[in-house]
C-alpha cells in the first residue's frame, strides 16, 4: 500500500490520445483502490483562482465561532461543519471520537432536474455575508471545474454503449436527455 496520497496529472487525459487518458484512468483506479483518494494537478485552475480561494476561506475561519453557527449544517449540508460534527473514521468501521476539525462545505450547484437527486446532490450554496470574497472566488472555482469536468470523465465515462448502465444523476455520472 502507498505511504502517501497519490498526485494524478490530467494533462495527460487533456491531449485526447487514448493511451494517454488510459494511464490516467488507471492511476485513478489505482489511488482509488490502494489509498480511497487522490489529489490532481494540472487540472486548469489557475494558481491565483485557488489563491483567492484559499485567502477567503482564512478569513471565514477566523471568524469568532458564534458568527460561523450562523452558517452550521449537519452532515450533507452547504455551509460551516464544526469540529465534533462529523467523525470520518467511521467510513471504515472503526469507533473513534468526533473529528476536531471543521469545513466549509460547498458543491456542484446546477441541477440535474432529477427533483430526488437536485434535493441531496444539488442543494444550494450558502455564502457568509462576512467574506464577501468567498462567493466569487468559489463560483469562479466551481465553473472552472465544471469546464475540466465535461473534458475530463476519466472514473465515470462508459467505454462503450454495452456498459453504459450507470444510475443516473449519480454525480459524476455522463447523463443523456
Amino acid at each position: 500500500m502507498p505511504s502517501s496520497v497519490p498526485v494524478i496529472d490530467l494533462r495527460p487525459w487533456f491531449g485526447g490520445e487514448e493511451a494517454a487518458r488510459a494511464e490516467v484512468a488507471a492511476e485513478v483506479d489505482a489511488a482509488l483502490q490502494s489509498v480511497g483518494f487522490f489529489l490532481i494537478s494540472g487540472h486548469g485552475v489557475t494558481e491565483e483562482l485557488r489563491t483567492r480561494v484559499r485567502a477567503a476561506a482564512r478569513v471565514f475561519f477566523a471568524l469568532p465561532p458564534e458568527v460561523k453557527r450562523r452558517y452550521a449544517v449537519t452532515v450533507g449540508g452547504r455551509g460551516w461543519l464544526p469540529p465534533g460534527v462529523e467523525a470520518n473514521a467511521y467510513a471504515e468501521g472503526t469507533q473513534t471520537p468526533p473529528d476536531l476539525k471543521e469545513s466549509f462545505a460547498v458543491g456542484a450547484d446546477q441541477p440535474t432536474g432529477d427533483p430526488e437527486v437536485d434535493g441531496y446532490w444539488f442543494q444550494p450554496n450558502v455564502y457568509p455575508a462576512e467574506v464577501p470574497a468567498l462567493e466569487p472566488a468559489v463560483v469562479a472555482y466551481l465553473a472552472r471545474m465544471r469546464t475540466s469536468r465535461t473534458s475530463c470523465w476519466c472514473c465515470a465515462r462508459p467505454r462503450s454503449a454495452s456498459n453504459a448502465t450507470s444510475s443516473p444523476g449519480t454525480p459524476g455520472t455522463p447523463r443523456t436527455r
